[in-house]
């Protein structure tokens, strides 16, 4: 593959595709791409109700607009410099681990 499989995110032709049709990569909410809902060994099985979440996004947490977001998120400036930044014009994708129905004690 010669090129990246992902789409430009802020592109004329893309605002353009949204504004006319309601279609394209500015319609997918949040920039997830899908979600899937697992249940794990320490669920109770009698709630019928999944623990964890995970999310799909087209997207490289290596971008200029992640390093904010990881920063707020509490990663250390340096950590993002020595891992992410010099993976920054990589075509890439990120599944995040939501754990749902959380009991703090």
């Amino acid at each position: 593959m010669d090129q990246g499989s992902t789409l430009p995110p802020r592109s004329l032709s893309s605002f353009l595709n949204y504004a006319l049709h309601g279609s394209g990569p500015m319609a997918i909410p949040g920039g997830i791409e899908a979600v899937a809902f697992m249940s794990t060994p320490f669920v109770n099985a009698s709630l019928d109700f999944p623990d964890i979440e995970l999310i799909y996004v087209a997207s490289s947490l290596a971008s200029a607009s992640s390093e904010s977001y990881l920063r707020d998120m509490g990663l250390r400036q340096e950590v993002y410099d020595g891992y992410f930044l010099p993976k920054r014009e990589e075509t890439a994708f990120y599944i995040g681990t939501l754990m749902n129905r959380l009991k703090s004690t």
